[in-house]
């Protein structure tokens, strides 16, 4: 009798794990980091990321020394990032799961004076460059709260950028690798004034904003009213606010209407436009223009008044007279009449100027 016997060998086909900018794979099943499943080591646990997402949000955290990247069921995939990957050979796994081990950046010489002059920006800190004993960074730098944007970028894409947001007040630019991997952290915070220390090769820049504003210049006609140089308002405006922008108008002139800064050929609905000639005309409201028109018909008649000659004046008094005195001889004859045709029981008494009437 022969007897037969049959071995059946299983083999574990392991994926190829991806290749990822600033990571290195260190360990792929069968073994991984020996902090994986540690708490102690762990800064976040994300769920369904790709290798990728879960690349970048390491590369967010300062202090992100890697990531265990672990396919826990057929559809539930679980990134680990640590802030420690724990001894450098590993331990045994059965799980099926990918290590990556962030690239530590090479030490890189000090910033050129080129590179501390970014256009609008100001050095803040400078990070752990060769030769720099006091390394420092923002202390936003790698508060999600705070930051912006994330990308890969040069110094001049960073502050390109930065230019672009109004709420960009400064970045930090991350040099992982030199000339391969740089990153641009955009910042709508800075932090504190002092920042705080760091390890990574960097470089904090803050936007500059000016303090002062310079002096506002009158542009009257074609000449500056301070300095005396050329300068032109546009369009029909005459007198304006100068460097020119729009509502800054003071006056107008070809015949335009002045209405809250602007020239206009016509005045706009709810105002009346008033003013002759090439100049001055503007737009006044329908309630200004009622006030405006009492205060003129006072005006032109104190202006009447003032202005009448002194025989004119006197000639009218003169007149005033006569007519009071007129009128005064017309009532005394009328009530002589009503005297006269009174019943002869009604004594009639003069008291001084009063006439006095009585009845017995």
């Amino acid at each position: 009798t022969t007897t037969t016997t049959t071995t059946t060998t299983t083999t574990t086909t392991t994926t190829r794990a991806p290749a990822l900018s600033s990571f290195t794979v260190a360990f792929q099943t069968p073994l991984r980091f020996t902090t994986a499943f540690d708490d102690a080591a762990k800064i976040a646990e994300i769920m369904d990321v790709t290798e990728e997402q879960c690349a970048t949000a390491c590369l967010r955290y300062g202090n992100c020394k890697g990531f265990f990247y672990w396919h826990q069921t057929a559809t539930t995939v679980v990134c680990k990032l640590l802030h420690s990957t724990g001894r450098p050979d590993g331990t045994a796994t059965r799980s099926e799961s990918i290590s990556y081990a962030l690239i530590e950046p090479a030490t890189t010489a000090q910033p050129t004076t080129e590179a501390s002059m970014v256009p609008g920006y100001t050095m803040t800190f400078t990070g752990a460059f060769l030769g720099n004993e006091e390394p420092r960074r923002f202390s936003t730098a790698f508060d999600e709260t705070k930051q912006i944007e994330v990308f890969q970028g040069a110094l001049f894409d960073c502050s390109a950028r930065c230019d672009e947001l109004s709420e960009c007040e400064g970045f930090f630019w991350w040099i992982r690798q030199l000339g391969v991997d740089e990153r641009c952290v955009l910042l709508s915070d800075i932090g504190t004034e002092s920042g705080t220390a760091t390890t990574s090769v960097s470089l904090s820049f803050s936007k500059l904003i000016s303090s002062t504003k310079a002096p506002i210049e009158t542009c009257s006609g074609s000449v500056t009213l301070i300095s005396g140089e050329p300068c032109t308002c546009e369009g029909d405006c005459h007198t304006c606010e100068y460097p020119f922008t729009a509502g800054t108008c003071n006056k107008c002139k070809n015949g335009a209407y002045l209405y809250e800064g602007e020239c206009l050929v016509s005045c706009p609905e709810g105002t009346t436009p008033y003013g002759q000639g090439n100049f001055n005309r503007v737009c006044n409201s329908n309630r200004r223009r009622s006030i405006l028109s009492a205060e003129q018909i006072v005006a032109s008649a104190s202006r009447s008044q003032s202005s009448m000659p002194a025989t004119a004046v006197a000639l009218i008094g003169l007149v005033g007279l006569v007519i009071v005195v007129a009128v005064a001889v017309l009532r005394m004859r009328k009530q002589t009449s009503q005297n006269s045709a009174l019943p002869t029981h009604v004594q009639t008494q003069m008291a001084g100027p009063e006439v006095i009437i009585t009845q017995n």
